[in-house]
């Protein structure tokens, strides 16, 4: 058989999936599998609310207050000024240049940035987001003359606490359960 051929039954078998996955949602519907044609949804069906479309919360926990949308510019330089604070004070961060093996210890410092963009992290809860930052910063103790730097972090909304928090809201579950 030709690759073409193979390709077309693989996407066959995830169709079959998807279908029969869906149905079996349905108490008491017979499968696609039973030899039953999945329905076509209706335009009533397929418009959703927003925040119910999305997975509930793994924690089983309530939702609290709905995620805001996109977290604003303030909050993200917030959040890294205090990682940036957070590394001055344990004393800086030691690196090793690897071409010479000398070894300097970075002390960054924030004098501006903006936001460049947020998008969703897929299999997150709703109001968890990447976003990257644009930043104007010195990374050694003495320098003067701010560079551009380029930052990606990681947030998400706590409706309990209806405030943003760094970090993804899966990650402490990660790192509790280990």
């Amino acid at each position: 058989m030709s690759n073409w051929v193979w390709v077309g039954v693989g996407v066959l078998a995830a169709v079959i999936a998807i279908v029969a996955g869906r149905d079996s949602n349905k108490p008491g519907a017979p499968t696609a599998a039973q030899g039953v044609a999945p329905q076509q949804s209706t335009a009533k069906n397929a418009t959703a609310s927003g925040p119910s479309s999305r997975a509930p919360s793994p924690s089983g926990a309530p939702a609290g207050k709905p995620a805001p949308g996109e977290p604003p510019e303030d909050v993200l330089l917030r959040f890294q000024r205090q990682e940036y604070d957070e590394i001055n004070r344990a004393g800086g961060m030691r690196v090793t240049v690897s071409a010479t093996g000398r070894e300097i210890v970075l002390k960054p410092k924030l004098y501006s940035g903006r936001k460049d963009y947020c998008r969703p992290v897929p299999r997150e809860p709703e109001g968890s987001y990447e976003c990257g930052l644009d930043l104007m910063v010195t990374l050694r103790e003495g320098d003067t003359k701010p560079g551009k730097h380029g930052e990606r972090q990681f947030v998400h909304w706590d409706g309990v606490a209806g405030e943003w928090r760094r970090g993804l809201a899966n990650e402490r579950r990660r790192k509790s359960s280990q």
